[in-house]
């Protein structure tokens, strides 16, 4: 149970995604907000949701609103039903209020927090350079952004880089930053000669083919799923530096991790990037891309190199292999950060605080 003096228990009601990075979101979180006292319940949308046996979970077999596709009706409709899922749920677990990790149940019924990871519209601004076409499903997924920003009573997000997209993408000038918080991993005595990457090797955003390419300085191990949700496998080409692990456990990657002596980064779309905070907290030099986000996050704790150019990062890599003093400072700089911005007690307590004064403001 909480202290005394600590905000009373809450039934919290998490959405949370199978895949990528807002599931380990969601996962830690609620584990997190249970060893503070309260009662969480996790509804997980997609295929194949990781195993939280730990947790109390629900599977909801609905496709995610970003999941496009070539029938934008059926998604509308099957995003309808998904919600009339989450709001029978919450009246049934009497949920004081509903923590969604989606823009589709931000009006659920208890009061709701809407927690923005990213966007469709800004993958589209930065990874293709141009806006998304103006078709029936990117019609539709504008109208329920809008919808959910307007209507829940408070929108957070992990960096202020997202918040910059809401305002460049929709226009939403609200949202409040809180960043995610992951817990310490294994750190292995010895490093071997090597560095790692990890993510959905199917996204483009991740921008891996950077690491596709014969002159740079350590072997690079990329573990993530290469397999899109809809459009099947999207392998990287072959190349002598590159191995591809597949998707891991998350014991496996953090062995990985701890292994490391660099982590990279290459993303071209990376609202916050949780990987990049695993692999401080392993004890990893953090190798970048330039981009206002990492910026932001990591402020002089990385090395950066210049945004989307593969030169430069088979430079950057070459000069933190050579340089094994400057690397090792460069990981410490990383671990102090993620102690210090990025734990996972401060998260938590943020949350917590932030219920508090929702629950409040909404009793009024």
């Amino acid at each position: 149970m909480p202290d005394r003096g600590s905000p009373r228990p809450l039934r919290i009601l998490i959405t949370s995604d199978a895949a990528g990075g807002v599931g380990t979101h969601a996962a830690t979180l609620a584990r997190a907000l249970r060893q503070r006292g309260h009662a969480v319940q996790l509804v997980i949308f997609g295929a194949h949701p990781s195993p939280t046996p730990d947790l109390e979970a629900a599977i909801a077999p609905f496709r995610l609103e970003w999941m496009g596709g070539d029938a934008p009706d059926a998604l509308a409709a099957e995003t309808a039903q998904a919600q009339a899922a989450v709001a029978a749920l919450a009246r049934r677990w009497r949920a004081d209020l509903v923590h969604s990790n989606q823009f589709a149940f931000a009006a659920c019924g208890p009061p709701t927090l809407l927690a923005v990871h990213s966007d469709v519209f800004s993958w589209w601004r930065q990874v293709r350079g141009h806006p998304p076409p103006h078709d029936t499903y990117h019609t539709w997924y504008r109208d329920l952004v809008q919808r959910a920003l307007a209507r829940a009573q408070a929108v957070v997000a992990p960096s202020r880089a997202v918040l910059h997209d809401l305002r460049r993408s929709f226009g939403y000038q609200g949202g409040s930053v809180l960043a995610h918080g992951s817990p310490p991993g294994p750190v292995a005595a010895a490093r071997q000669p090597c560095a790692v990457s990890l993510g959905r090797v199917w996204d483009e955003g991740k921008q891996f083919q950077l690491l596709c390419r014969s002159d740079l300085a350590l072997p690079v191990l990329v573990a993530g799923d290469d397999r899109h949700p809809q459009r099947g496998r999207s392998p990287l080409p072959a190349s002598p530096r590159l191995r591809c692990l597949g998707n891991l456990a998350p014991a496996q990657a953090a062995r990985l991790l701890a292994q490391a002596t660099v982590y990279i980064a290459p993303s071209r779309y990376e609202p916050f990037g949780l990987a990049p905070l695993e692999a401080a907290h392993a004890g990893c030099a953090l190798l970048l891309n330039d981009i206002p986000s990492f910026r932001e996050i990591w402020g002089p704790a990385a090395h950066y190199f210049a945004r989307n150019d593969g030169d430069a990062l088979a430079r950057a890599l070459h000069t933190l292999a050579s340089h094994p003093a400057y690397a090792r400072g460069l990981a410490a700089a990383a671990g102090r950060r993620a102690r210090q911005l990025y734990s996972v007690e401060r998260m938590a307590a943020a949350y917590e605080a932030l219920y508090g004064r929702l629950l409040g403001r909404c009793l009024l």
